[in-house]
């Protein structure tokens, strides 16, 4: 705009200058006196009266010509004045049409901005859609989520329902091993019932044969006279036991197929029950497919329809931008139609008077049409490149659906392959299961039954035992083995609190800070003033972020051990994060108390005092901490720091400088911190952080 106006300025000094010697020469001009008199017409001493009246002649000649010269001169300067007035105007009138073009292009142009701009309103306002867009993405990808957990849902309670059946089928194990131990029982104390009636008979025969051969060796020559009669008594005894013999064997066969019987009608009832079981789970797992079908299809259904939709909200959207667009260059066009007929007519105008002003008028025009046609062609391609990007978005959303649309169709199916395994896998189950299966299982869980019977018990630990596990493997690392041997502590003694804060300090490395705070509340609850359990519990609650009840625990600590200095620094800090800085001061003042030569203590308290504008205290602070320990480096950082607000830049940078080489991290902080904003332009700040 400046050198706008100062060709303006030259063009003006230049058309004065050209003028000039016009006006200078007709200023010298009327100043010029009228001619003095000639000599030759002086009077003489004597005169004739001839030559008196020519001499009277000759003056009366020359007042008239005198008058007619005065008149001609006036005439002269009235003319020449007009003539520099004219050239005057005529010299400020380029200038008046230079000035004329110049706003007529600073309205064009402020047209074509404020076309721009309700463009870019536009295209703010298509961004926005695309977000609505984004956002009913968003929404189609959280229902499907919700559809997912849905399934989840549905998987676990068939998972339930599968363990359920399972629980069944253990059941009726449970049943047939104990019909299958019963009968057995029944069996053999029948077949020891039959063998002891047995013994008996035999032991009687044995007896009665015995006594017979006595009788008949001591009566042998009584006896030979009665021999028939003994020989057919004694066939007849002998009958007579083999047909009890064969009664009793014939009485326990009849008991055993009995038995028999009743297990294969006990057997044909289990199976009937298991095939019933079997078909009440066919018909659940047939449902369950039919629903879950069911659900799949509505739900292909549904993110068909919301992808219809978001094609045909993006269709409208680029049939609106390219309608705007063609509308903008038709007003564009238009305009610049009316400035070149604008133009044509003032040339038209001035075309006869003003040859070298057209000349001038001319070349100012293809100026300005030069630089509308590169205005418009920038606003072309900023509307192609805006077209552009608003292209590459709709491809990259419609990319995001699709991609969205096979994970969710590859997740769909995948839930489905592996119901169908589940199903596969609980129906050969189900087959499987035989009655031969049924016992094989039973014999070889009694089996391994008496096998842990035989085996001997190993003795059990101790609470204290547990602990001191728990102590070794916390020391190796293995926090998921020492929190198996704390449960198993305090499953033994829920009463001892060390065991619990134990628990609590392994969640705590294993980041389970929640887990971590419910055992250091069962510590508490045992012993209300066990110190070591409230504060470990303020660290958790501060790694939670949730500083209220960090700052709680650590007062609490501090009023059962006063004393304690790491307890009054953590109230600190925790006030400091809850921006209660004059409170923070108390306490690191109490901390230091306990604890005067802790360079830690000295820096958090320099730094709550830059938070309240102390500046003054706070480089003391910081000054101590380097005085304990001259390398800490977050002194010289927070040092810097308040320097920087200080708005001491070499104080600043020196400080900086020292922290950086101490700790390298430092770089990073201070190009994001808005403590060293008021420093941030300074190149020497730039090079330290850039390095």
């Amino acid at each position: 705009m400046k050198s706008k106006n100062q060709a303006v300025f030259a063009l003006i000094v230049k058309s004065t200058i050209v003028f000039l010697p016009l006006l200078l020469s007709v200023g010298i001009a009327n100043g010029q006196s009228a001619p003095s008199p000639s000599p030759a017409l002086t009077q003489t001493s004597v005169l004739s009266n001839q030559e008196r009246e020519e001499l009277t002649r000759l003056r009366a000649e020359k007042r008239i010509q005198q008058q007619v010269q005065s008149d001609f001169n006036s005439a002269f300067s009235r003319t020449t004045i007009l003539l520099n007035v004219w050239l005057v105007i005529l010299s400020l009138f380029p200038v008046a049409i230079i000035a004329l073009f110049w706003l007529l292009r600073r309205v064009v142009i402020r047209e074509i901005v404020d076309r721009a701009m309700q463009q870019l309103q536009g295209m703010e306002k298509l961004q926005n859609q695309l977000s609505t867009v984004k956002q009913e993405a968003e929404n189609v990808i959280q229902d499907a989520k919700k559809i997912n957990y849905e399934l989840e849902q549905e998987t676990v309670s068939l998972q339930q329902k599968i363990k359920s059946g399972q629980e069944n089928l253990s059941t009726l194990t449970s049943e047939l091993d104990l019909a299958k131990s019963q009968v057995l029982s029944r069996l053999e104390a029948q077949l020891k019932k039959s063998q002891e009636n047995i013994e008996i008979l035999e032991s009687n025969f044995s007896s009665v044969v015995s006594k017979l051969e006595v009788d008949a060796q001591q009566q042998r020559d009584v006896a030979l006279e009665n021999l028939g009669s003994l020989a057919s008594v004694l066939s007849q005894e002998l009958s007579n036991l083999k047909l009890g013999v064969q009664q009793q064997q014939e009485l326990a066969l009849a008991d055993l197929e009995g038995s028999k019987s009743e297990f294969i009608s006990q057997l044909s009832g289990w199976q009937s029950d298991a095939q019933n079981q079997k078909n009440i789970v066919f018909e659940s797992l047939a449902k369950l497919q039919s629903e879950f079908a069911d659900q799949l299809s509505e739900l292909q259904v549904d993110a068909h329809h919301r992808k219809e939709i978001a094609f045909e909200s993006l269709g409208k959207l680029d049939n609106e931008l390219k309608s705007q667009l063609s509308e903008l260059q038709a007003d564009a066009q238009e305009q610049k139609n009316k400035i070149v007929e604008s133009l044509a007519v003032l040339q038209l105008e001035f075309a006869e008077q003003l040859s070298e002003l057209q000349l001038d008028a001319q070349k100012r025009k293809e100026l300005i049409i030069e630089n509308l046609e590169k205005a418009g062609s920038e606003f072309s391609s900023q509307f192609s490149e805006l077209q552009w990007n608003a292209q590459q978005q709709k491809i990259l959303i419609l990319e995001k659906l699709e991609r969205l649309e096979t994970e969710f169709v590859s997740q769909l199916s995948e839930l489905q392959l592996d119901a169908e395994e589940r199903k596969d896998l609980i129906l050969q189950e189900l087959t499987e299961i035989t009655p031969e299966s049924i016992l094989e299982a039973v014999n070889y869980e009694v089996k391994e039954e008496k096998e842990i019977e035989e085996q001997p018990q190993q003795p059990e630990l101790t609470a204290e035992e547990y602990v001191k596990e728990g102590d070794e493997l916390f020391s190796q690392k293995r926090y998921e083995d020492a929190i198996a041997a704390y449960n198993q502590a305090v499953k033994i003694q829920p009463d001892e609190p060390v065991a619990w804060l134990k628990r609590g300090l392994t969640l705590g490395r294993l980041k389970r800070y929640k887990d971590a705070i419910a055992s250091y509340d069962r510590a508490i609850q045992i012993q209300p003033d066990y110190h070591q359990a409230w504060c470990d519990r303020g660290v958790a609650f501060g790694k939670l972020q949730q500083h209220q009840q960090a700052f709680a625990s650590f007062e609490k600590a501090t009023q059962i051990k006063p004393d304690d200095a790491v307890a009054w620094l953590n109230c600190g800090l925790s006030l400091v994060t809850l921006e209660q800085y004059e409170e923070a001061i108390v306490s690191f003042d109490k901390a230091l108390e306990f604890q005067p030569n802790s360079p830690k203590i000295w820096d958090k308290r320099g730094y709550t005092l830059v938070r309240l504008g102390r500046d003054d205290e706070a480089i003391a602070s910081f000054n101590k901490t380097l005085e304990i320990k001259p390398d800490y480096a977050s002194a010289y950082y927070n040092k810097a720091a308040c320097y920087a607000l200080q708005r001491q830049v070499e104080l600043s940078l020196a400080t900086l400088k020292q922290a950086i080489e101490l700790d390298p991290r430092y770089k990073e902080d201070a190009a994001t911190d808005l403590d060293f904003d008021d420093i941030a332009d300074d190149e020497r700040f730039k090079q330290l952080v850039a390095e």
